[in-house]
This record gives C-alpha cells, structure tokens and sequence, in this order.
C-alpha cells in the first residue's frame, strides 16, 4: 500500500524517501525513520528535525515530542518550544488543556491561551 498526500491543487506531495506516514493534522506531517520522528510542514520543510523517540500528532497547533533520553516537551507549528523538555509525560492539547507531569514537580494542568 502507497501512502500518498495531495496538495491544495490536487498534486502529489512527495515525502521524503525512506521516510514512513505517522499522521498529517494541523497542516503537519509527522514522518519516522528508524524508530525516530519529527515533523515536516506543508511545505517540505522540517519543523522538527526527525531525532525524536517519539511524537503525537499536531492537536489544537501543539505536539507533544519525546527525546531518546525520555524526556518530553510540546511545540507549535512553527517549530517553537512551548513547554520545554523536562516533563515525564505530556498530554496532547485538548480543548485548551494539557495536562504534564514530572516527578519533581508532579502533575500540572495548563490552559492554552487564545489571543
């Protein structure tokens, strides 16, 4: 099975080779190789490079990314760091809240704030 994206125009959009389809939301492509993810924008650029243990896909404009190391933070769909890399667990974004944990500080609930 071939797994293809089209374009806005109905072109096909062409992933990267050797790269695997995990999910396309928010106008993101989340991509693996090898066991790591990162995430490409409608474009073809990379957003987040894949050197990822894991990803969620884009929910409400962030994701949630894991390091190899385990540590987890959240970004936006321009590649910015919104919650930074020192959480155990990470929620994905749902209406509004996230919810993250680390054990030194515990369980945090966070509220996405709209301009």
């Amino acid at each position: 099975t071939r797994e293809i994206l089209l374009d806005k125009s109905g072109n096909h959009f062409a992933l990267p080779v050797g790269y695997d389809l995990e999910a396309y939301s928010d106008g993101m492509i989340l991509l693996s190789r090898n066991g790591l993810y990162g995430f490409m924008d409608y474009t073809g650029e990379w957003i987040a490079q894949p050197v990822y243990s894991d990803a969620e896909p884009f929910s409400e404009g962030l994701a949630v990314l894991r390091l190899p190391d385990g540590r987890c933070g959240m970004i936006d769909t321009a590649g910015n760091i919104v919650l930074p890399f020192g959480y155990d667990y990470i929620s994905s974004c749902s209406d509004g809240i996230i919810a993250a944990y680390s054990k030194d500080a515990g369980w945090e609930i966070l509220r996405k704030m709209t301009a």
